[in-house]
């Protein structure tokens, strides 16, 4: 949704100023959580898989 929003709604954000910089800014934040999230949930489950293959 994040990723979605992010193009809809930013383009072209090296053109930005302002609070339209700083809502695109909080956005990108908030992609970087959820994407390390679920890096880490994917590392858990390789992790996981790993040791019930052992």
């Amino acid at each position: 949704v994040y990723r979605t929003i992010e193009k809809r709604d930013f383009p072209a954000p090296d053109r930005l100023t302002g609070p339209s910089l700083h809502q695109y800014l909080v956005l990108r934040g908030g992609i970087r959580v959820e994407q390390g999230f679920a890096d880490w949930c994917q590392e858990v489950l390789d992790a996981l898989t790993t040791e019930d293959n052992s």
